[in-house]
């Protein structure tokens, strides 16, 4: 390929954080501004979007159609380079009106001549949709081809569609496979990733050590969600890190997600969100995290939407409003997100909402906990102990109990305090909230000991 120096890289994360975050990083060229198309998911930087209803979406155009406003005869003649040129120019409006079917057409040119880059955009534009109804199968198909000509963001996009099962089935192994080729370029997005994976035991087996040795690569490239990540990871799990120097890397973090464009990407707002509402880096604001999770929620970050559900459901830094906090998990593809599944599964087991009902809660619970949700894995633990909603089980329960501590699922620990708390379809038990609430606390999640503190007061 020619003149390559000159080009846009859609840079496709998702980031597995904690509960499946789902970004897009747009990097064009140097003088470009950093664009977020459209959503992310946590779980995590994990690759694939949601975009709107094919409804909404325009019809592609042929690539025997042409672009009445172009010398057809003269362009036959343009090489691959150009036509991906122009393709980009009328995608992002470049010195020209925007327009994505010419964008299409041009890349489809570009593309169909083996151009690495037009593949790649080509795929682009079909997983979200512009300017083509949205098709992951043309995307995996578009990505494959680039993915083939070594072409590192189109690996990491392929990664991603096996991760999230996107036009094929679901594969870690797969996506694995193709994470690793790109991070061997030093991708960061696929370092990141494979951190995630090995983290939360997609497609290998469950290793912290290991998950921080591709956090730490991606952290030295001045990635701040990896920084952060890090930054949970050994001072709450691996317990390398005081929660004091944790705050400073979490104030690196917060400090590069601001001074650079990131923050202007959704799974970065997602993320600043949860900086505010734990107090990690930053003071806690419950108000300033409803915030950034609305301002992520608005570009289409199905975590972001999860955790305003959350925020309506608690009274967190707005007013309780339980039918809000239900319509929050209905938006987008919510049904699919282990952060949405376990909420809803909260509420069904608590009655808040919705109607009770526990044998409904625990079949949330364990779609949640196939994705790795580690407070869906603990909850089954309690489901199984009480007999709700399951034939109770003491050895299952022991089982669930043990896995969702070594994924840290001190969510899960403080919503069992609160259950008891407020009496929520269980007798309250103020000794009992505050043993779970405790719990909580040991694990280091403010939240918990905030809770614990006050029910002591009383």
């Amino acid at each position: 390929m020619k003149n390559k120096k000159k080009h846009f890289l859609f840079m496709l994360a998702s980031t597995v954080i904690f509960h499946n975050p789902t970004i897009i990083r747009a990097m064009m060229e140097e003088k470009e501004l950093i664009e977020e198309t459209v959503t992310q998911i946590n779980i995590k930087k994990l690759i694939i979007t949601s975009s709107q209803d094919e409804e909404e979406k325009v019809c592609s155009i042929s690539s025997s159609q042409k672009d009445p406003t172009i010398n057809t005869n003269k362009d036959e003649k343009r090489d691959a380079d150009e036509q991906y040129k122009t393709g980009r120019q009328y995608h992002f409006g470049d010195g020209v009106e925007q327009n994505y079917n010419k964008a299409i057409y041009w890349y489809q040119r570009a593309a169909e001549q083996d151009h690495d880059y037009a593949q790649y955009a080509l795929g682009y534009m079909y997983q979200l949709g512009e300017g083509v109804l949205q098709d992951y199968d043309e995307a995996l198909k578009w990505y494959k081809k680039a993915a083939k000509q070594n072409y590192v963001p189109a690996q990491f996009s392929l990664g991603g569609m096996y991760h999230l099962g996107k036009g094929v089935s679901q594969d870690y192994n797969e996506a694995l496979k193709w994470y690793r080729k790109a991070a061997k370029q030093n991708y960061v997005p696929a370092q990141f990733n494979l951190g995630d994976m090995h983290q939360y035991g997609q497609g290998v087996k469950q290793n912290n050590e290991e998950a921080l040795k591709w956090y730490q690569k991606a952290a030295d490239q001045n990635d701040p969600q990896a920084i952060y990540a890090i930054a949970y990871l050994s001072s709450r799990i691996l317990k390398t890190l005081s929660l004091i120097q944790a705050q400073d890397l979490y104030k690196k973090a917060f400090t590069l997600f601001i001074e650079t464009k990131e923050s202007e990407l959704s799974y970065a707002k997602t993320t600043i969100g949860d900086m505010y509402r734990y107090g990690r880096g930053v003071p806690q604001n419950y108000k300033e995290a409803f915030s950034w999770y609305t301002k992520a929620s608005e570009q289409g970050s199905e975590r972001a939407q999860a955790n305003l559900s959350r925020f309506y459901k608690e009274g967190l830094g707005i007013d309780i409003n339980l039918k809000e906090a239900l319509n929050y998990l209905k938006r987008g593809d919510q049904e699919k997100h282990d952060l949405a599944q376990y909420n809803l599964a909260l509420m069904l087991r608590d009655g808040e909402g919705i109607q009770q009902n526990d044998k409904e809660a625990v079949i949330f619970f364990e779609k949640a906990a196939k994705q790795k949700n580690p407070d869906a894995i603990f909850s089954l633990g309690w489901m199984h102990e009480q007999g709700r909603g399951v034939k109770k089980n003491d050895e299952m329960a022991q089982k669930y109990y043990k896995e969702g501590k070594q994924l840290h699922a001190e969510d899960a620990l403080c919503s069992l305090g609160r259950m008891y708390e407020f009496g929520l379809s269980v007798p309250q038990n103020i000794k009992e909230a505050i043993r779970w609430y405790e719990e909580a606390a040991s694990l280091g999640y403010e939240p918990a000991q905030e809770k614990m503190e006050d029910l002591k007061k009383k």
